[in-house]
């Protein structure tokens, strides 16, 4: 079976609604995959866990990776896939106040789109094939995550098919095979039943050439085929930097090559463009659809490996044809909404209680005192978002927390069935902090706990400075604490 890791899912702002695609974006992936498990069997493994495994080997964890970098990740992979994200929303809402003349200065310099917008970059390494490619998204921030999905789940072993390519279309076709192979070529695509036009140099009065080479790296509107390189991300991306960002990869590049794949398909009236280069040991495949001026496949790697460029030619044109793993818009929909309920453990059929403590303050300071309600908070905000739950009363949890635990320090089996039979409890969330010594940064640890199979089940342990990165240690304690308990339920289904 195979395995898709789910890396790290950066984002740059504390704009909530980023937060939200990071955290919302894994799960739906692997609801997706799950939904189609007759057809396409794989498993998804969380950031958190990945993050582990990376810990484990002493190799990087981060969004974008340098291709050294992905070399050293395979022993990791074990023949997976890596998908990783950067995650940017632009609120003009959150604009600071000033002058209304600069307001439209800078919105005319900018030209960024009045409403909530969210950019995602997502990046996927096959470790089996060796190859990278990169999606870059521009939605609204409530369906970015299901188009985030959308594009991930056509990913198979050395191909991309977004929607097959069906017998009665219209294809344009540019193959640099000789005149005689190439009437071949055409007559097995009329038999297949597809109208066919064939591209000659006049045909090309309004594309410019340069942009559609017949290489194995090309770019359209969402999706390109490069290696991602290791770059340095601010922290915190400013309006000037979105508005860099829209016009390079919203306006120019891909727009302008979406006009001209539109007005090829009216010119020659096609639906498709078919790139088909059958010749030596690597032949490919493209396909972009001249109506929406995208491209929806591509492909390197063939089951037949014969030097017959007839056969090389047949096997290509079955691949197009093939209907691979999609879900419909409705259904995607439907799984980014939806919300596991967390009550398989519960003999009533209701949803399962979960006693989420206030974390326990051991920094011996008064300065760090809020943190520990914070981080209980972030941890219930994080789940609401996720599950359908019922938490037990905050101040009854608590109190029978400070007498049976110690302040954390007494996790015995006795204590935690103790607080189980007390609160009626079927999961147990809690954490500590405290100051390193060493250098004065805040130190969280959260446990997660299956009062009713006995076991911790999760949680983690990070560093932070004691700045504005300490909130989003908080956001990563939250959400680690949602895939631990998510990667468990799903587990048990």
């Amino acid at each position: 079976m195979p395995t898709t890791y789910v890396g790290a899912i950066a984002y740059y702002q504390k704009n909530p609604a980023a937060r939200e695609i990071a955290l919302r974006f894994p799960i739906a992936l692997s609801r997706a995959y799950a939904r189609l498990q007759k057809e396409y069997r794989s498993k998804v493994v969380y950031p958190n866990q990945f993050r582990k495994l990376c810990q484990e080997k002493n190799l990087p964890f981060r969004a974008v990776y340098a291709p050294a970098d992905y070399q050293l990740l395979k022993d990791v992979l074990q023949g997976g896939s890596l998908v990783t994200a950067e995650i940017r929303v632009y609120d003009p809402d959150e604009e600071e106040d000033e002058d209304e003349a600069k307001k439209d200065d800078k919105k005319a310099e900018s030209s960024l789109p009045e409403e909530i917008t969210a950019y995602a970059s997502l990046y996927h390494y096959n470790s089996t094939t060796g190859e990278m490619h990169s999606f870059f998204i521009t939605a609204h921030p409530e369906v970015a995550v299901r188009e985030m999905v959308r594009y991930i789940l056509p990913m198979e072993n050395g191909r991309y098919l977004l929607r097959p390519i069906a017998t009665k279309s219209s294809l344009a076709i540019l193959s640099p095979l000789d005149p005689l192979s190439l009437n071949s070529v055409l007559t097995y695509l009329l038999e297949w039943g597809y109208d066919v036009r064939v591209l000659g140099g006049n045909d090309f009065g309004m594309l410019d050439l340069s942009r559609l080479e017949l290489l194995r790296e090309i770019q359209t509107v969402n999706v390109s085929y490069y290696t991602p390189e290791e770059t340095i991300v601010p922290a915190a991306a400013e309006e000037r930097e979105f508005a860099q960002l829209f016009q390079e990869k919203v306006k120019e590049f891909p727009q302008r090559l979406t006009a001209q794949l539109r007005a090829l398909g009216k010119k020659v009236g096609a639906h498709y463009l078919v790139v088909l280069q059958p010749f030596g040991k690597h032949p490919f495949a493209r396909g972009f659809d001249l109506r929406r001026g995208e491209l929806v496949w591509r492909q390197d790697q063939f089951a037949e490996k014969s030097d017959n460029p007839g056969l090389r030619i047949a096997a290509m044109v079955s691949e197009m044809q093939r209907v691979g793993p999609q879900i419909a818009k409705e259904e995607l929909e439907q799984i980014v909404a939806e919300k596991d309920r967390v009550s398989a453990q519960r003999d009533t059929g209701g949803l399962a209680r979960v006693a989420i403590l206030d974390f326990y303050d051991r920094t011996r300071s008064p300065l760090y005192n809020w943190l520990s309600v914070s981080l209980s908070s972030a941890v219930n905000d994080s789940m609401q978002r996720i599950f359908e739950f019922e938490r037990t009363e905050e101040k009854k949890s608590n109190e029978a927390g400070a007498k049976l635990f110690a302040g954390g320090k007494n996790l015995t089996l006795k204590t935690l069935q103790a607080f189980q039979t007390e609160l009626d409890a079927d999961y147990l969330i809690l954490g500590f902090y405290s100051l390193n010594p060493k250098n004065g940064n805040v130190i969280i640890e959260s446990k997660v706990y299956d009062l009713v199979k006995k076991k911790e089940i999760g949680g983690k342990v990070l560093e932070s400075t004691v700045d504005v990165q300490l909130f989003n240690a908080v956001d990563e304690i939250a959400s680690g604490v949602v895939q631990d308990i998510l990667q468990m339920t799903q587990q048990g289904k």
